[in-house]
């Protein structure tokens, strides 16, 4: 994606939906804050928040491939490895 063409002063520029879309999905893939990729593609930074809310099934799958899997399996042995005998704590020192 490149960085947008200066507009003379006064002028507003208009975007199309595949840019936009493309512009969200740049900024949350690539783990950079939005103050970062906005400067990167000569953007304000509002757009990109709001852009990120014209297509929510972008950010929302997004959000959803970088979720931490959960184990309950694991989970119980974490829990029952720093207790000790009747759920007391262990103390080192």
């Amino acid at each position: 994606m490149d960085r947008i063409k200066e507009s003379p002063p006064g002028t507003r520029r208009k975007f199309d939906p595949t840019f936009k879309r493309e512009a969200v999905r740049k900024w949350l893939a690539s783990g950079k804050s939005a103050a970062v990729v906005s400067k990167e593609l000569g953007l304000g930074e509002g757009l990109l928040f709001a852009w990120r809310k014209l297509f929510p099934g972008t950010a929302a799958s997004f959000r959803r491939s970088c979720r931490p899997m959960r184990s309950r399996h694991l989970s119980g042995k974490v829990s029952a490895t720093f207790a000790g005998p009747a759920g007391t704590p262990i103390v080192r020192p």
